[in-house]
């Protein structure tokens, strides 16, 4: 079967609606506790995960296709298993997340069990970018371009957001230690 370009942005819209539902669910659970969000939560939330993704899909034309003499194509094909192993660390940084929480060890309602999670997952990620292109004798900067060129956005754009969440990480860290 062929996938046309208009069932790929069918299929595309219908996985982030999921996506979408999933997360407002968990941030409503977050928000609320165990009881359902009512729709005036849920519709902005919804506009809002919408609205993020037109603007990702409008910066995408100024993603990177180059890094140094290497073309998009090259920079994928080398940095392919680093890639897949950083969203695999990212994904363990939610599932820590979500663990902080149903464990018991901070509140349902507490931001920095996930503020831990996912800014742990963006430290670790970024230091296995690091490690695995020094491991096979590239440049840390093309693994980083790589992965801005997988995420089709500006690499400026990518390192903002993961800076965000280690700067999450740190503030949560610190707070924990506190007090």
């Amino acid at each position: 079967m062929t996938i046309t370009p208009a069932l790929r942005r069918l299929l595309i819209y219908c996985s982030q609606a999921v996506g979408v539902s999933i997360a407002t669910h968990g941030i409503g659970r977050l928000l609320y506790g165990s009881k359902w969000p009512s729709i005036t939560v849920c519709l902005p939330l919804i506009l809002l995960a919408y609205a993020i993704t037109g603007t990702f899909q409008a910066l995408s034309r100024w993603a990177p296709n180059v890094c140094g003499s290497k073309c998009r194509e090259t920079l994928l094909r080398e940095n392919r298993g680093a890639i897949l192993t950083e969203n695999l660390l990212l994904l363990g940084g939610l599932v820590a997340a979500i663990s902080i929480y149903q464990t018991g060890a901070l509140p349902n309602q507490d931001w920095r069990g996930m503020a831990l999670g996912t800014g742990g997952g963006c430290v670790m990620a970024l230091a296995w970018l690091a490690v695995a292109a020094a491991v096979s004798g590239r440049q840390p900067k093309e693994a980083y371009v790589a992965y801005a060129v997988y995420c089709n956005l500006p690499t400026v754009v990518v390192y903002s957001l993961i800076l965000c969440c280690v700067s999450a990480c740190v503030a949560a860290s610190v707070s924990l230690l506190v007090g």
